[in-house]
């Protein structure tokens, strides 16, 4: 009786209760679905967006040196939003029809001018003629061998950074009548490519940096 009672009432309800509740869920979910993939695409965006206005302001963690695992200057994860929001972007390009080219190439540029204007946040957090990184992330990723995601900006690579992400809309300009076919492939490799070099700009770690250049 007792493993009847466990089997029956606890083990196949949970499992039914879950599906039931799945099953609910996804009834729910299916009637705020409209098939239009445009606006999917700017969902993906926005929530990226909403989520990125988040972590940057969130506040300070209150540590003090990078090996401790990250120096959390203001400005939150500012270079990890850098290098991973046009990755984003480029997931809401491959949500739209492939003969959508209109709208792929404003989402395109949209994403490419706000990436822009994220990378100016660095200019008052690294001062001039300041010696060392600054805005460094630093996190234990694989070890052995000691492999680790550490970010950071200086002078120089401060320069290259916002160098590539003002010259990433300009190239979606440029190619706006010039590329007709395999529109949507064109420019998500484009922001794919803007996420390796800011990548290696921004790359601390060996491993990370032949991570991003490849």
């Amino acid at each position: 009786m007792l493993w009847k009672a466990t089997d029956v009432a606890g083990i196949d309800g949970a499992v039914n209760g879950i599906a039931a509740g799945a099953t609910s869920l996804g009834d729910g979910l299916r009637h705020t679905q409209s098939g239009n993939t445009r606006s999917y695409a700017v969902w993906v965006v926005v929530g990226a967006i909403v989520i990125i206005a988040v972590i940057f302001f969130w506040p300070a963690s209150g540590k003090t040196g990078p090996r401790d695992g990250a120096l959390m200057l203001p400005g939150g994860h500012l270079l990890s939003v850098l290098i991973f929001f046009p990755a984003v972007g480029a997931l809401a390009l491959l949500l739209l029809r492939g003969d959508d080219h209109k709208f792929i190439r404003i989402t395109a540029l949209i994403v490419s001018l706000a990436e822009f204007l994220f990378s100016l946040f660095m200019v008052p957090k690294v001062p001039i003629g300041a010696a060392g990184y600054h805005l460094e992330e630093y996190f234990k990723w694989i070890n052995p061998p000691p492999i680790n995601y550490h970010l950071g900006v200086d002078g120089i690579s401060l320069f290259l950074v916002i160098l590539t992400t003002f010259l990433t809309p300009i190239s979606i300009l440029v190619s706006w009548k010039s590329i007709e076919h395999r529109v949507k492939e064109f420019f998500v490799m484009l922001l794919m490519l803007e996420v390796g070099v800011v990548g290696v700009f921004l790359s601390l770690d060996l491993f990370l940096f032949f991570f991003s250049g490849k």
